[in-house]
């Protein structure tokens, strides 16, 4: 088995040919495709098991329960995990380029996200920062397209994980919450920081419905772990219905590094730090994550 190994998840796929078609286009990019796995929603097994012969391919699949979500795909013992929503397609060895864009983060508890746009006519795929809808709305935060991203030299950082395509080690995401609507609070208050895919490697076929971002309770999140956060992401000072972001946050929600006084630092940070990102999360926190 080669040293990195990668199960990828997919979730909201409508019926077993369309799960099939992109497993195939899968392992006809990549570099190493005896480096994949594969894990389904244990609804389309019968029917994928059907439909599979007809690709011509050999293929490692598992199935996760409905309830269990991408979580039941954790217990796999490969290095990486990539979490897809949707139907996707694959650029040419897009394992390998993913596994080095990765490695750009230079951080092993790193997690790489992606806003990937789809397709469009002559109109190649194109990455860009994700950023949010101009306010909180009851249902919540918008996730929404940002800057373009162009040539950069690694993979920069964000404070909003998009939930349609999530990369990490196994061991990262088996620390965290992987419930959609709070992935980007999850991994604030468990101090993994977030980087986005900078390069088009792989993209959805279509374009789907923004995904939101939802505070959390204030029983499960403290409230000064959730003001921090919200303060680095960039939404101004205001009461939490009606709290508006800047207009960085809407181009791209880059971390916000703006150094606070010790003594108004919220507790999971150590003194005189700066960085987004703390080495620890508070106690409190990390519990419900």
């Amino acid at each position: 088995m080669p040293i990195s190994s990668i199960l990828v998840a997919l979730g909201k796929i409508p019926d077993a040919e369309l799960a099939a078609l992109t497993l195939s286009r899968a392992m006809r990019a990549a570099e190493v495709p005896a480096g994949l796995r594969f894990s389904l929603s244990r609804r389309l097994e019968k029917e994928f098991w059907d439909v599979w012969p007809r690709m011509g391919l050999q293929a490692q699949v598992h199935f996760y329960g409905e309830r269990e979500g991408f979580a039941g795909a954790l217990e796999d013992s490969a290095s990486h995990m990539l979490l897809l929503t949707g139907e996707y397609d694959f650029g040419p060895k897009w394992d390998q380029e993913l596994l080095r864009r990765f490695a750009k983060t230079a951080r092993r508890e790193a997690l790489l996200t992606g806003m990937i746009g789809a397709a469009d006519g002559a109109y190649p795929p194109q990455a860009y920062l994700p950023g949010l809808s101009e306010r909180f709305e009851a249902e919540g935060a918008k996730i929404v397209r940002g800057l373009p991203l162009v040539e950069s030299a690694a993979p920069p950082p964000t404070m909003v994980v998009c939930p349609g395509l999530i990369f990490a080690r196994t061991e990262t995401l088996r620390r965290m919450d992987l419930r959609p609507e709070t992935l980007s609070f999850a991994a604030y208050a468990s101090a993994i920081p977030v980087y986005v895919l900078d390069r088009p490697v792989l993209w959805p076929l279509r374009e789907e419905p923004p995904a939101l971002l939802r505070r959390p309770l204030r029983e499960v999140l403290p409230g000064t772990t959730l003001a921090r956060f919200e303060q680095l992401a960039g939404f101004r000072e205001g009461p939490p219905e009606d709290r508006r972001s800047d207009l960085r946050t809407r181009w791209g929600c880059l971390p916000g590094r703006k150094r606070m006084p010790s003594s108004r630092q919220p507790p999971f940070c150590g003194k005189n730090r700066s960085s987004a990102f703390c080495p620890k999360a508070v106690a409190s926190a990390s519990r419900f994550w």
